[in-house]
């Protein structure tokens, strides 16, 4: 007798997207990563030469390479103390990439390679990588964008401007005295409601509407 083929309809639930997320992870790994995982498989530490040897890899129970170090004591959850291991520019790491940087608002690169390194761990993954592929999101987006050189705030424009006025409130309340954290943080934030309390133009056009669009409506 023939078992029916059950077909599930509906949305994925949560266990089902990470198994499919940890066969795409363990797929890709399996074409570019073959070496060392076959080495570790004989229970043999990754050769010298490997690009992965300073990561200390190892293999989960699910056949994923991972990234293995002091943080194992720590009491992070399992994926952030072990991230799993992607290779550079692989379309893969590109999609995870991307897919952070929307959910997370289109942050900077920086702030964008930490928050994919508390999952996952693209090879190179340094602050270039995210910038080229912010770049290229950017422009597929029709949206035309230029970093500015390093150090140099005139190329800034408005933000810098936002800078220079925060630097005005504090060199003239503050001046040359030591504040601690505490009275720091007070004068930062009133400076914070100043800045953010400035007119920008006229909610309306009526004489007698006397309300305006600041900053702090955004």
């Amino acid at each position: 007798m023939k078992k029916s083929n059950v077909i599930v309809s509906g949305p994925l639930c949560a266990s089902e997207l990470d198994h499919a997320e940890n066969r795409l992870i363990r797929m890709v790994q399996g074409e570019v990563f073959s070496a060392e995982i076959r080495d570790l498989q004989c229970q043999k530490g990754v050769l010298p030469n490997s690009k992965l040897k300073n990561l200390n890899p190892f293999l989960d129970s699910y056949g994923i390479l991972r990234v293995g170090g002091r943080l194992g004591n720590s009491d992070l959850p399992y994926v952030s103390k072990y991230p799993a291991i992607l290779p550079n520019k692989h379309k893969l790491t590109n999609q995870i990439i991307v897919y952070f940087h929307l959910k997370n608002l289109h942050i900077g690169a920086s702030s964008l390679l930490h928050c994919v390194r508390e999952r996952f761990w693209p090879l190179n993954g340094r602050s270039k990588e995210p910038d080229e592929t912010l770049s290229g999101f950017l422009s597929a987006e029709g949206i035309e964008w230029k970093f500015i050189p390093p150090r140099a705030p005139s190329f800034g424009g408005l933000w810098e401007a936002a800078v220079k006025s925060a630097k005005y409130h504090l060199k003239r309340i503050v001046g040359r005295s030591n504040l601690t954290y505490e009275e720091f943080l007070t004068v930062s934030i009133q400076i914070e409601g100043i800045l953010n309390s400035r007119p920008l133009c006229p909610l309306s056009s009526s004489a007698d509407d006397l309300n305006a669009l600041t900053p702090a409506h955004f």
